[in-house]
């Protein structure tokens, strides 16, 4: 078995991959890294949660639309004009403007009344 360390978003991942997968799971954690990094120069600061869940869903985006246009070149990798990177950019900061605006609207203005019942789940933010 191969042992990789990777580097995200200032913290080390040790992965444990088949042997002889190691330069290809480099390779696929620095695709990723370079979306959080560009998914922090997009929205700024957040948590390490919020950036890679961001980075996961840019990445899905192309996926979605490189299997829906067909767009792969002869490696199987997806071509360049395939990614479509200005627009999962903007579908990404509409859908964070959304939760940011539906998370200041769900603010209860007054607290609960006393002998309301509580949740059952407790929900948790990412920040």
């Amino acid at each position: 078995m191969g042992l990789v360390a990777i580097t995200l978003n200032d913290r080390i991942y040790r992965l444990v991959c088949d042997d002889g997968e190691e330069d290809r799971l480099v390779e696929l954690a620095g695709y990723v890294k370079g979306k959080v990094e560009q998914v922090r120069a997009d929205v700024g600061s957040a948590g390490d949660e919020r950036l890679i869940l961001m980075a996961a869903l840019m990445i899905a985006d192309e996926l979605f639309d490189a299997r829906a246009s067909g767009g792969l070149d002869r490696s199987g990798s997806q071509s360049s004009s395939a990614l479509g990177e200005a627009d999962p950019v903007r579908r990404l900061k509409a859908v964070a403007a959304e939760m940011a605006s539906k998370s200041e609207t769900n603010t209860p203005a007054q607290p609960p009344a006393p002998n309301a019942a509580a949740p059952k789940a407790k929900r948790r933010d990412v920040a």
